[in-house]
């Protein structure tokens, strides 16, 4: 068979491919997002991810803190005839942050930055929610997450972007997201190194935990009890 032919041939294929299987976003260069890794002797691995606009620039950072559960930042599903991507961390919230930031979001430990969920069912019929709900987490998800891995993990990536010389000096903007509303003040508790200048609350927190909250960075930082599209 000629070059041509077989150029032909795989034209024809691709062609008659579902067009919600060809370029899925599954990988962090997919997002405009360049991986990094820490290793720990207490905490394991820590896996991050840092939005590649002017990345050799020194800018203020931008951190989201996503929800609980041990789900992968992207995920994959793979039904009858078609493929969906979803999310667990905001695409557009990355997009609205990183010319003027360097965003960051950190994986769950012990979960790939993808994973993959087949359903039998059509693109019409298929339950998102239902199959994300069963997603079986990672073992080492189940060993190592808790509110002291979150808040230090979030420290030591913190702390790395300023040691290798990313940050401008001015501003540390958290997002906290549902159960990341909650961790995101605490990696700036009693540090006098870190200093979170804006803070963003997206869940209804309770006015007690906002104050209490208030009341553990102290004076100095812009506080915003905001929903995403607010905030957006």
């Amino acid at each position: 068979m000629s070059a041509l032919k077989i150029s032909l041939l795989i034209l024809l294929i691709f062609n008659c491919l579902p067009a919600k299987l060809i370029a899925q976003p599954l990988a962090p260069k997919d997002y405009g997002l360049k991986q990094f890794s820490l290793k720990d002797r207490s905490l394991g691995l820590i896996r991050f991810y840092v939005d590649i606009e002017d990345l050799n620039k020194k800018k203020p950072l931008f951190i989201e803190v996503n929800g609980s559960g041990g789900l992968p930042l992207c995920i994959y599903i793979k039904g009858k005839g078609f493929g969906a991507t979803f999310n667990t961390f905001s695409v557009p919230l990355k997009d609205a942050t990183k010319k003027d930031f360097h965003y960051i979001i950190l994986d769950k430990p012990g979960t790939p930055f993808c994973d993959s969920i087949s359903t039998s069912d059509d693109a019409e019929h298929y339950d998102k929610n239902a199959l994300v709900s069963n997603y079986k987490f990672s073992k080492e998800y189940s060993k190592r997450l808790s509110l002291y891995w979150r808040v230090a993990a979030t420290k030591k990536v913190i702390t790395y972007m300023i040691q290798h010389g990313f940050w401008d000096g001015t501003q540390i903007v958290a997002d906290g997201y549902s159960e990341g509303a909650q961790v995101v003040v605490l990696p700036f508790v009693n540090s006098s190194k870190l200093k979170l200048r804006r803070c963003f609350l997206c869940c209804c927190l309770s006015e007690i935990m906002l104050v209490s909250s208030k009341r553990l960075l102290g004076v100095g930082t812009e506080w915003l009890h905001t929903s995403r599209t607010e905030l957006l």
